[in-house]
């Protein structure tokens, strides 16, 4: 069995142990090209101490004193010159102390050896070669100009094959010099060639390696994108049975509210844990939305006013769980802005959401401020939320708005939730055109600033409806006098239509339903409700297209229509003229305050008899 190639590399291993006991620690951790030439520099100072060697056995001859001391020189040099790279690690220093000691030394020996029919002159041209190796280009090219200025200098100076120390060279002697100059260019040629073939060899691995981490980087990116759209694709599916259940329990709630008490706190749980469920699924949901881009604005003229009093009638479940109380500091009526009013009001019910949590028994205040005091800026308003909570530390505030963090691991173990509120809220933010920040102090409370631009133009990638920013036709054509009570409700889902006829009966309202487009537009051109609900998701004829021939039959093309989907975005220019968007699961004092909105009904007679 031949044992050579295993030979070669135990001698191999051997040889490169040798070359690291000589290196200093910093070098063999730093630089790789460093690490490399420092290894080349180690194995041509140690063949030099070996030639040192041979020359020192050869002393008995009669060579001058000359000879004799750069022999015992370039010994010692080139020890001192491998302490210095083990203690000191500076590889340009050794290697400027090598070249300079052999240059001065080689220069001495060619002087006083017979000039240019020295037998050292082959050593002034190694120590070019040596600098381009080592140190580099332009170290090289001064060392041969050197050269060759000396070269000059001897033959003008001093005629060929003259000795200057009066003695003669033997053939011997002319042996031992050419034996000297191949190994040394030998070693020369070894040692690099031996290092550009490892530097290849690490080149390759490295752009293996590179391909690698760019093709798993690439593959986490598809199964991120998959992912992202895969949730982002799911909304209908999962909001859809929770529709069902906090619809139902609610109106289960209700009804026992004067028969079972037991009964009604159960359906109370269960509608209360329906909508913890909807909020977590929304919030991951609508992260995953914006890592994937797919998110998208509907912006509206309203009133700031108008939205505060909403989010006081959502507020009382936020506050009662830790008796918390809500200040509201006076808001201007005659305000208006432009933006998603949706996503506002999402943000700002988080910011609540999130003080209440973190607050027992304290106050959260909700203040508006409009700026306007600058010229080179638009006017901007700004919504404070400001708690008198736990606060947090400078380290906390630093993480705060990263995605599942709340804060640290214990907070979220005692609060609970996803942590991902004030990602979501930030992210709206930003996208449509303003910033939320926070002030804090560890247990004297926090206030968060959610700022935006009064009116904010937004990119049209961000436009699934770009009309929807003009008033709809529900607003420009003149509303006829009709004093209907009915309410058309058009959708595929029989939970959801009887949740509705429930809903809808209980205000007083006359409810009509029915689950096909086309027999919806028949029953709209017959009945001319006072409004209609108008699923977006069915098969056969979508609610697009409804509400694009409703919108062309002129009778009713003032009527309001208020689609229902599960997404929280209009994403189809066809929803021109639609008067709103309900999302699913519908909440019933939001429904019933919208169809209020758009029909221009008196809060105090919403009970029709």
């Amino acid at each position: 069995m031949d044992n050579t190639p295993r030979t070669l590399s135990t001698l191999w291993g051997l040889n490169q142990k040798v070359f690291e006991f000589f290196l200093h620690p910093k070098i063999l951790s730093g630089d790789a090209e460093i690490l490399r030439k420092s290894k080349l520099l180690v194995g041509f100072t140690i063949g030099l101490c070996v030639l040192s060697l041979f020359g020192v056995f050869r002393l008995s001859t009669p060579w001058n004193h000359y000879y004799s001391l750069s022999i015992y020189l370039s010994l010692i040099v080139h020890c001192v010159n491998l302490l210095f790279m083990r203690k000191i690690g500076s590889f340009y220093f050794s290697s400027l102390l090598l070249l300079l000691f052999m240059f001065s030394t080689t220069n001495m020996m060619i002087f006083y050896t017979g000039g240019l029919s020295s037998t050292g002159l082959f050593w002034g041209a190694i120590i070019p070669l040596v600098s381009v190796l080592f140190v580099g280009m332009r170290v090289g090219v001064v060392f041969a100009l050197l050269h060759v200025l000396g070269s000059i200098t001897l033959f003008f100076f001093f005629p060929k094959g003259e000795s200057m120390a009066g003695f003669q060279i033997s053939t011997t002697d002319l042996l031992f010099n050419q034996i000297t100059y191949v190994f040394l260019l030998m070693l020369l040629g070894g040692l690099s060639e031996r290092s550009r073939i490892k530097a290849i060899s690490a080149l390759k691995q490295s752009i293996q390696k590179s391909h690698e981490l760019t093709r798993q980087r690439d593959a986490a990116k598809l199964a991120s994108i998959a992912k992202s759209e895969f949730l982002a694709t799911m909304s209908h599916e999962l909001r859809t049975p929770l529709n069902a259940i906090i619809g139902y329990a609610e109106m289960l709630e209700e009804d026992l509210e004067d028969e079972r008490e037991d009964y009604a706190q159960d359906a109370s749980k269960i509608h209360t844990a329906g909508n913890h469920l909807l909020t977590l699924i929304n919030d991951l949901l609508d992260i995953t939305e914006i890592e994937a881009g797919k998110t998208k604005f509907v912006p509206e003229h309203f009133s700031p006013d108008e939205l505060i009093e909403e989010l006081k009638g959502l507020m009382p479940p936020l506050l009662k769980p830790n008796e918390n109380t809500l200040e509201i500091k006076e808001v201007d009526p005659f305000i208006s802005m432009f933006g998603d009013r949706h996503k506002i009001r999402q943000c700002l019910l988080n910011l609540l959401s999130n003080a209440c949590k973190f607050t027992h028994n304290g106050t959260i205040t909700l203040s508006v401020v409009v700026k306007d005091d600058s010229d080179d800026e638009a006017p901007r308003i700004e919504f404070r939320v400001q708690d008198t909570g736990i606060g947090m530390s400078e380290e906390e505030m630093a993480r705060l708005f990263e995605k599942f963090e709340q804060g640290d691991n214990s907070t979220t173990r005692k609060y609970g939730g996803t942590g991902l509120g004030l990602a979501i809220t930030r992210n709206f933010a930003r996208l449509m055109g303003g910033d939320v920040w926070c002030e804090s102090e560890k247990d004297k409370g926090s206030t968060f600033t959610f700022q935006l631009p009064l009116y904010h133009s937004f990119p049209e990638e961000y436009l699934p409806n770009p009309l929807l920013s003009a008033p709809s036709l529900a607003e420009t054509v003149p509303q006829k006098n009709n004093t209907s009570n009915t309410i058309l409700v058009i959708d595929d889902d029989p939970a959801f239509l009887e949740i509705m006829m429930r809903f809808l009966t209980h205000e007083g309202y006359r409810v009509v339903m029915t689950s096909s487009g086309m027999e919806g537009i028949n029953i709209a051109k017959a009945l001319r409700p006072l409004a209609i609900l108008l699923d977006v998701n069915m098969p056969e004829m979508d609610g697009w297209h409804v509400l694009s021939e409703l919108k062309d039959t002129p009778e009713i093309a003032h009527t309001p229509i208020l689609m229902v989907s599960v997404l929280k975005e209009l994403q189809k220019k066809e929803a021109i003229g639609a008067s709103g968007l309900i999302t699913k699961p519908i909440q019933r004092e939001l429904l019933l305050e919208t169809i209020r909105t758009h029909t221009h009904q008196d809060h105090n007679t919403m009970h029709i008899t």
